[in-house]
């Protein structure tokens, strides 16, 4: 918040026409669906099942960052990566099943 007052002043030095069509659909897609549509679900779940349940998915949240990021961006994928993913499905799971 405390840098919110100098915002006008960023967006006023913007060259808002070199910002292509295919940014503001990018834009317009995270807006709509990956924000909208992904909050708007991960609430149904957590009213239809009870946050104590939902919650303990948050953690596969980073597991899909890093898988995303091996396939799509083409990143390393060593030791480390595969003993996170371990812990991570570990904890889910022994939270899950108490």
């Amino acid at each position: 918040m405390a840098i919110f007052p100098f915002t006008p002043v960023e967006l006023a030095s913007w060259k808002w026409e070199s910002v292509s069509a295919v940014a503001w659909i990018a834009v317009a897609y995270m807006a709509f669906v990956s924000t909208a549509l992904g909050y708007g679900v991960w609430h149904w779940g957590i009213s239809r099942l009870g946050a104590d349940r939902v919650l303990v998915y948050q953690y596969l949240i980073t597991l899909t960052g890093v898988v995303s990021s091996i396939v799509v961006l083409r990143e390393g994928f060593g030791f480390t990566k595969v003993l996170g993913a371990v812990v991570l499905l570990a904890g889910v799971y022994l939270a899950h099943r108490r």
